[in-house]
């Protein structure tokens, strides 16, 4: 690594923001309750911490409340109206992003993503299957291996399904709140709307990314809306655990970053500079050089924190100087 690899830290409030600046940082991700994973902070903070450091590089979270990435259009319009405030109030850069389940239907005039299901009532083309859960012509028999209808004699031959295990990746039952990581796909009519309404600031998309089913496709798909980085830990619980997945797409997203038509067009929100990896999610003093060596990351991203006597979790300022020293150019060498 020719340079020193850059840590972002994640800051939930000025007292962290005041202890990862003084620990060292020259990049934090400003949010608030991160008890709940984070959501968008105050433009009061902002302001001040924007006043007290002018060079510091602050990326700020628009994440307008806990619960899934899955947004109305009404959340949706409120997270433009709040980067757009968020850059007048001096955002370096903006966190965001948006999902839909898989399966479900694009926003009324929304384009079609490359290779995304038709919608419901769509002609298919001769020969090709109906997508999972449309309804079949009349008569038409089902797909192998689909469910048949309540009610329906079972094909000969075919096991009763009473007391059958659940197939691998089934939906949850109606009511569950539990997340799989395999239920979701990029939402990239929404993630297209909140990159456009960050101007031209770089625009990385948070840990939403983790709960994608085909992360190889989504990231595509988010290099060619010219997302600058993907905050992730593999789909992992930390990054630690994740660097297999980790490794995968830090190579794909070089390979796409080095490929003549990213290096000879003009690319907005930076991806003319390339698409980076930004791992995530259990970072400490202690794995953070690993995590960089073995998956090829520039950068890493954690909140440095400690817990106090209250409960409660802040940014440690030693805590910082330990990853930073856990990562300097010297501890490569």
């Amino acid at each position: 690594m020719p340079e020193s690899p850059v840590l972002e830290v994640c800051c939930g409030d000025l007292a962290s923001a005041l202890a990862a600046v003084e620990g060292g940082a020259e990049r934090i991700e400003l949010c608030s309750a991160l008890s709940l994973d984070g959501l968008t902070p105050s433009i009061g903070l902002l302001h001040e911490l924007r006043t007290r450091f002018p060079d510091l590089k602050i990326h700020v979270l628009i994440r307008p409340r806990e619960g899934n990435f899955v947004y109305s259009e009404e959340e949706v319009s409120m997270m433009e109206r709040d980067i757009r405030a968020a850059i007048d109030a001096g955002a370096t850069a903006i966190v965001s992003g948006a999902l839909l389940p898989i399966g479900a239907p694009l926003p009324v005039g929304a384009p079609l993503p490359v290779d995304s299901p038709l919608p419901v009532d769509s002609p298919l083309p001769a020969g090709t299957p109906p997508p999972v859960g449309a309804p079949l012509p009349v008569g038409a028999p089902p797909p192998v291996g689909a469910p048949l209808p309540v009610g329906a004699p079972s094909p000969a031959g075919t096991p009763s399904p009473v007391d059958s295990p659940l197939p691998v990746d089934s939906p949850l039952p109606v009511g569950a709140v539990e997340f799989s990581s395999t239920g979701f796909s990029l939402d990239t009519p929404t993630t297209a709307r909140l990159i456009q309404a960050s101007g031209p600031l770089p625009f990385t998309f948070h840990r939403a990314f983790d709960l994608i089913a085909d992360k190889a496709t989504a990231l595509q798909q988010l290099y060619s809306l010219g997302v600058r980085r993907i905050l992730t830990s593999g789909g992992a619980p930390t990054a630690e655990t994740g660097i297999p997945v980790l490794q995968q797409l830090v190579q794909q997203a070089t390979q796409l970053s080095s490929s003549t038509a990213a290096q000879t067009s003009p690319l907005p929100h930076e991806r003319g500079r390339g698409l980076l990896i930004l791992p995530g999610g259990g970072v400490t003093s202690a794995n953070a050089r690993r995590i960089l060596q073995e998956t090829g990351a520039t950068e890493i991203h954690g909140s440095c924190s400690e817990r106090l006597s209250n409960g409660l979790r802040q940014t440690s300022t030693d805590e910082v100087r330990a990853v930073l020293k856990a990562i300097s150019r010297s501890s490569f060498s």
